[in-house]
């Protein structure tokens, strides 16, 4: 008869046990199997680097870390930016290309990408709304007006974040400017981004 190992609890700080013989538990022993499915793992090699097959996957709730060097939250998606005239977009339509956006721990990069082809009947203060992860501290970007745009003096036009709504801007040198319905055509082509921080 081939030799037999009773035991009630096996150890190994190695992650295996090497057996040469059969093994046998005693009674009210419950052994715990963990289910994998085709894990990749990597060991850190000795400059401290750690290769991942497939990546790290956070939770879809951030569960946040009081360790100011514990990274714990990662998160790629999409939203809707949402034109706007003085806080109305009567008639208007256009076409969302893309609105993206990155956010790695409190920080969140935004991108919009929005085509007009009726900048309808409302007037006013040009914003965008729809910006998540609100409520935000200022925030600031760029914002690319690549056609169709008119009467905008200056030398460059950007972006100002204040609560979850974008404000679309240019700078003549001495002050800035909102931009408004007068600026736009039935044809204006925007493309922008924004960095913040989250409050939330």
């Amino acid at each position: 008869m081939p030799s037999i190992i009773k035991v009630d609890q096996i150890q190994s700080d190695q992650g295996f046990v090497n057996l040469s013989s059969n093994l046998q538990f005693s009674s009210g022993f419950t052994m715990l199997s963990p289910t994998l499915s085709s894990p990749t793992l990597t060991t850190p090699t000795t400059s401290g680097i750690l290769t991942l097959g497939a990546g790290i996957k956070f939770p879809a709730t951030q569960v946040p870390s009081t360790d100011a060097n514990t990274l714990d939250d990662y998160e790629e998606g999409t939203w809707t930016p949402d034109l706007k005239f003085n806080g109305a977009n009567s008639g208007m339509t256009y076409t969302i290309n893309r609105g993206l956006y990155t956010k790695i721990g409190k920080f969140v990069y935004l991108f919009f990408d929005i085509l007009l082809s009726n900048k309808g009947s409302s007037s006013g203060t040009a914003t965008i709304e729809g910006v998540p992860f609100g409520p935000q501290i200022y925030g600031h970007g760029v914002v690319d007006l690549n056609s169709g745009m008119s009467s905008i003096p200056g030398a460059s036009t950007y972006v100002l974040l204040a609560g979850n709504v974008l404000y679309l801007r240019y700078n003549n040198t001495t002050q800035y400017t909102d931009l408004s319905n007068s600026n736009f055509t039935n044809s204006s082509y925007i493309i922008g981004n924004c960095f913040f921080y989250a409050l939330n």
